[in-house]
């Protein structure tokens, strides 16, 4: 209701200024890239391949494309092109580099519900990490809040463009989504504290509760408009507000959780509030009940071989991103950062390749498919027309670990080379360019 008004008008203001997801951002005349081999991850591989970039978009891709006037062309024989990496599931700027209390800006603890805060009001612009991911071929990373609450907060999603201010980075046409999380972090957090939940049951009915006061306060509110709107308004309660867009299906769930029986709450909790789960996020038990995620159509957002790091991990098996892949779930890969630096993210989809899953689909899991999860595939993700003109070249084959980012291209835009770094920052303090 109210904070619908308040995201149209966030988005109409950044298109207003030309901020939009596939805005030029400074692309001054058009770009060839030929010669490559494209890995488009929507029509196949296209060999010896053209891609025009034009406008921050993805204007032509294909095997024999003709040069426009005045353009930049690029030779890239012996290399590949590679959609920009999206990460879903990263603390990027809001856990900025060094790793010092003063940066640790991702866990709102005070309370174990946080639907109200705002991943996007804690983002450091100058964390030294955007520079090395995108170095990495990495593009675009959703920014969760941490997990040490059960609903920690609204995701933001941004593109790493070297940009100093929220509506420079902000990727304004993604659907909301808030960050979940269950299992041993939560009680961990408050147990110690000798406050609730301290339990899983705890958790359960805490998150009932209150979503529960969010159908109230949506009646209330209801109540008032169709009443004529006579006398004061309910009183506004941001974090019920959230809660209300969760219950009417408007928000993409990103839930942390590790173990069958916490899926399985998740579940029942859905289903009893008719609401959809966009990703169950770590998720590594997810494969010992794979159709029935499937069947949910529910996303799961993993890593790739980490283990035993505490009880809910001690299951994990590195097949497990290709048992869901085989059942038919939507598989995407995260770094979780800075848990695995953003520059590490490709080594991700060579270690699932490793253990079974083909290399496309592999390629898949950090491109395409986080895209889908976060629903944004329609400007990002894949070499198409009419997409944002996120790539990257690669001097080899992607899942070779000796392969490096050489130029990398967000919205058109040059951004990294592997001779002169990333170029947003160039000539700025030494302290801030990793």
């Amino acid at each position: 209701m109210i904070r619908q008004k308040l995201l149209f008008a966030g988005a109409m203001l950044a298109a207003s200024l030309g901020l939009a997801a596939g805005s030029s951002r400074g692309q001054q005349r058009p770009i060839v890239i030929r010669g490559a081999t494209m890995l488009t991850m929507s029509h196949g591989n296209i060999e010896n391949g053209t891609v025009v970039l034009r406008k921050g978009k993805i204007e032509a891709v294909g095997p024999d494309l003709p040069v426009p006037a005045g353009a930049e062309v690029i030779d890239a024989r012996g290399e590949y092109v590679l959609p920009g990496l999206i990460d879903p599931h990263s603390h990027l700027g809001d856990y900025s580099l060094p790793g010092v209390p003063a940066n640790s800006d991702g866990n709102e603890m005070t309370g174990d519900i946080e639907a109200q805060v705002r991943s996007e009001d804690s983002i450091n612009f100058d964390d030294p990490e955007i520079a090395r991911a995108a170095g990495a071929g990495v593009a675009i990373v959703q920014v969760l809040p941490g997990s040490g609450n059960n609903i920690g907060g609204w995701a933001t999603i941004i593109k790493l463009n070297g940009g100093q201010s929220l509506s420079e980075i902000k990727f304004p046409e993604a659907p909301p989504s808030m960050k979940w999380a269950w299992g041993e972090n939560p009680k961990r957090a408050y147990g110690a504290k000798g406050q609730a939940p301290e339990t899983l049951m705890g958790e359960a009915a805490i998150v009932r509760q209150r979503l529960y006061d969010a159908q109230n306060y949506e009646a209330k509110w209801k109540a008032w408009e169709e009443g004529g709107k006579k006398g004061a308004p309910p009183e506004r309660n941001l974090q019920l507000e959230a809660l209300a867009q969760v219950l009417a299906g408007k928000v993409r769930l990103n839930i942390h959780s590790y173990q069958v029986n916490h899926f399985d709450a998740l579940f029942r909790i859905a289903d009893e509030f008719h609401f959809p789960i966009a990703a169950l996020h770590h998720a590594l038990d997810a494969y010992m009940i794979a159709p029935e995620i499937a069947r949910r159509h529910i996303g799961v957002v993993t890593f790739a071989d980490a283990w035993g790091y505490k009880v809910e991990a001690w299951d994990a098996i590195p097949e497990n991103a290709y048992i869901l892949w085989k059942e038919g779930v939507t598989v995407s890969l995260h770094t979780d950062n800075p848990v695995i630096e953003e520059r590490n993210y490709i080594e991700q989809a060579a270690i699932i390749n490793h253990y079974g899953m083909p290399d496309e689909a592999a390629l898949e899991t950090v491109t395409i498919n986080p895209a889908k999860i976060l629903g944004i595939d329609r400007w990002v993700g894949s070499i198409d027309p009419g997409k944002d003109a996120d790539l990257t070249l690669w001097t080899g084959y992607p899942l070779e670990l000796t392969s490096k980012a050489d130029r990398v291209f967000i919205d058109g835009k040059l951004v990294y080379t592997v001779k002169d770094g990333f170029l947003p920052w160039k000539g700025r303090p030494a302290t801030l360019v990793p």
